[in-house]
This record gives C-alpha cells, structure tokens and sequence, in this order.
C-alpha cells in the first residue's frame, strides 16, 4: 500500500514537474464547462470580460506582474471566449481550423501583487482569411487601460465571413479595422517582405 502511494506520489511530481499543472486546469477546465453547460452567444461582436487577480507567482524581479505573464492570462481569457460561442468546435464541423500567426501586446502600465484586472476580449473584424481580436488589461478599480494585446489568426477551410455566419445565425458584416491595426498589418508585410529578401540574399550566397 505504502509502495503504491510513493508510486503515485512520485507520477504527480512528474507531471507538475514537466507540465503546466495550474495553467492547463485553468484554461481547459472551464473550457470544458462552458462548452458543455452553457448556450452559445450568437452575438459575435460582443466583448467578453475575464476577470482574474496578480498573484506572487506572477511577478518579476521588480515586483510588477511578469510581461511573460500577460500573454498567459490572456491565453486563458481567449479560451474561455472562444468557448463562449463554440467557435472551434463550429469551426471544426465546418472542416477547418484556425491559429495565430501574429501578434503585438502594448503595457501601458504596470499590475502589483493582488491587484484585480478584467480582460475584454472582443473580434475587431475580419478579412478574406483572417479574424482579428483584440485584448484589454482593464484595472476595475478606475477602468484604466494597462495593457492591450492585438492578434491576428489565420483560418483553413472556411472564410471567417462563413464562420461567423453560421455562429450568428445570419450574415454578419465586419466592422472597419481601427487605424492602429492597419497600420501594425502594413509593418507586419515589411517585414515580412524583408525576411524573405534576406532569406533569397543568404541563399543566393550559398550558391555561390
């Protein structure tokens, strides 16, 4: 009996060791609850809060809530958004997928040890191949903006007009992108253009 418990014992340190525990059980937990207990929102332009709190594993050498930290806590809202509408599984039925392909996160101010913060995730609009969501840090206690993230996910298969279509129930038109995001998707394409340039440069020398 006494082997049995090390043996478990041991297996649990092994997967806490080498996994995530706590960050998996966050985002795959009430994924699965949502997915399963609670209706789809057909209103796909609505924004989403998530609401979470700084805790002392979260923060870096200076005392302020980890930049590394934001990207996490906002991989979690994302799932609990996207589970809200069922999009992947809608998206799954209709023989696609999606992933993120870029992404540009702005701190704008910083979050201390226990101090409460509210995400607002909400679909900025869409292109031919492209969703694009955006991602508030909103400290509740003045609604000051600390953090905005935004990303855009590429999607197979379906376009997302399709896919937003049949979330909602009806055509759905997508708003006009904000100025700031046609401008971080112009640079996203330099840069992309010079990538490429210096890839064809470095191979060119190789033939050489």
């Amino acid at each position: 009996m006494i082997l049995w418990l090390f043996l478990v014992a041991f297996i649990l340190l092994l997967v806490i060791w080498n996994l995530d525990s706590w960050f998996l059980m966050r985002l795959g937990l009430p994924y699965l609850y949502i997915v399963h207990r609670k209706k789809p929102i057909k209103d796909v332009l609505k924004t989403h809060v998530f609401r979470s709190i700084v805790l002392p594993v979260d923060l870096d050498f200076l005392g302020h809530m980890n930049n590394a930290r934001y990207l996490r806590e906002a991989d979690i809202a994302r799932a609990h958004f996207l589970a809200q509408y069922q999009m992947l599984e809608e998206l799954r039925a209709l023989g696609g997928h999606m992933m993120m392909n870029s992404s540009c996160t702005r701190y704008r101010k910083e979050l201390n040890v226990f101090q409460r913060f509210d995400i607002h995730t909400r679909i900025l609009g869409w292109d031919d191949s492209n969703l694009f969501v955006e991602q508030r840090f909103i400290r509740p206690s003045d609604g000051f903006v600390v953090c905005v993230m935004v990303a855009r996910f590429n999607m197979k298969g379906p376009t997302p007009a399709i896919l937003m279509e049949h979330l909602a129930g009806k055509k759905v038109e997508s708003p006009d992108l904000p100025e700031e995001v046609l401008h971080w998707l112009k640079y996203n394409e330099l840069s992309s253009q010079k990538m490429r340039a210096e890839s064809n440069h470095q191979a060119n020398n190789k033939v050489h």
